[in-house]
């Protein structure tokens, strides 16, 4: 009986194929792209509806996004810290960016009352030279990496 027993657990053992590290990463891939747009549009919206941004959004927008780019590796240790610290930083940085030129491109629509997409090409002629010269923009790329840090860190040491 506990021969049947060991050969059926055995059996579901074996046919259970672990994931390999490229469907790992295309997974992982795949999901700090969403979370990076989700992330995006939020810090936009609450932008655009509060006409402000917030030190929190900016640090759970690091967190999400540093759990999600980490979220393929069963064990973070210190050689994969050092090489996820930079992608992390980028995509949070890239998400702040995102939400910056959503909530600029609402703004055209609202004050200058421009249709959607004439808004979005004025945004996408002078965005990048705003974000970099504007007080705000700084102040979004600043928040977004400091929040980038923190949520990294966390995300390492909740690992």
């Amino acid at each position: 009986m506990t021969n049947i027993l060991a050969d059926s657990v055995s059996a579901q053992t074996t046919d259970q194929k672990p994931e390999s590290w490229l469907t790992n990463l295309v997974k992982t891939f795949v999901f700090s792209v969403v979370v990076v747009l989700v992330c995006a549009v939020v810090w936009g919206l609450v932008g655009y509806f509060t006409n402000t941004i917030y030190f929190w959004a900016a640090i759970v927008i690091g967190l999400l996004v540093s759990l999600a780019a980490m979220s393929g590796f069963k064990r973070v240790n210190l050689g994969i810290a050092v090489l996820m610290l930079i992608p992390c930083l980028a995509l949070t940085l890239l998400s702040i960016a995102l939400g910056d030129f959503l909530y600029y491109t609402l703004m055209g629509v609202k004050a200058a009352q421009l249709d959607l997409l004439t808004s979005i090409g004025q945004v996408a002629r002078t965005f990048i030279d705003y974000e970099i010269s504007s007080k705000d923009g700084r102040a979004s790329l600043l928040l977004g990496g400091i929040g980038a840090l923190v949520g990294f860190f966390y995300t390492v040491r909740s690992n």
